[in-house]
C-alpha cells in the first residue's frame, strides 16, 4: 500500500484510497515528498501511485513528488482496474494530460530503465554544477502483484519452493 509510507500514516488511518477525502493534504498533515521538498530535496515518483488521481500538475494531493512525475495511469478515472495489473502494456501520466503508453514487454523493465536513466540525470546534474540538490526517487513498481505473469526468461523461478508464510494460491 503506497498510503503509509507517503503520508507518515498508519494504513488504516492515512486517509486515502478508493473514496478517501485526502485527509494529509486536507489537513496539511506531513508527507514524505514535502517533508524532503521542505529540507531542500528534488522530489520525484514512478511507478504505482494508489494516492487518488493520477494526471497531476504539481500541487497538494502529488504529496510533495512535484518534480520528476512518472506515475502508472491504469488506476486513472475511467479506465478499467484490470488495467492496472496488466504488466504487458502500459500508460504512464508525467503531468496534467501529458503521458506516454506502450507495450510488449515487461512494465518492470521500463520502470527499471526510467529509473536508471532518473540516476544518470542526477549524478549529471551534479557533475556539471546544475542542479547540486540532494534527491529522493520512490520507484514503486507494480509487481510482484497477481497476476503473476513473469516474462518468459523468469519462468525458471516458478518451481521455487514458497517460504512457509507465503500463499499458494496462484
Amino acid at each position: 500500500h503506497t498510503g503509509p509510507p507517503t503520508t507518515t500514516k498508519y494504513e488504516r488511518t492515512c486517509g486515502v484510497g478508493e473514496g478517501a477525502q485526502w485527509e494529509p493534504a486536507r489537513l496539511g498533515l506531513p508527507t514524505l515528498g514535502a517533508t524532503f521538498r521542505a529540507a531542500g530535496y528534488r522530489c520525484s515518483y514512478l511507478g504505482k501511485w494508489h494516492l487518488g488521481e493520477v494526471n497531476l500538475d504539481p500541487g497538494p494531493l502529488r504529496f510533495g513528488f512535484d518534480d520528476d512525475w512518472t506515475v502508472d495511469a491504469r488506476n486513472a478515472k475511467g479506465d478499467e482496474e484490470e488495467g492496472a495489473h496488466d504488466y504487458w502494456s502500459w500508460t504512464y501520466f508525467t503531468g496534467k494530460d501529458q503521458g506516454f503508453s506502450g507495450g510488449g514487454f515487461f512494465r518492470t523493465t521500463l520502470e527499471t530503465d526510467l529509473l536508471l536513466d532518473y540516476l544518470k540525470a542526477r549524478v549529471e546534474d551534479a557533475r556539471s554544477k546544475r542542479d547540486t540538490r540532494p534527491w529522493l526517487m520512490v520507484a514503486s513498481w507494480g509487481p510482484p502483484h497477481e497476476p503473476f505473469t513473469a516474462p518468459e526468461e523468469y519462468q525458471h523461478y516458478a518451481d521455487v519452493p514458497l517460504p512457509a508464510n507465503v500463499r499458494d494460491e496462484q
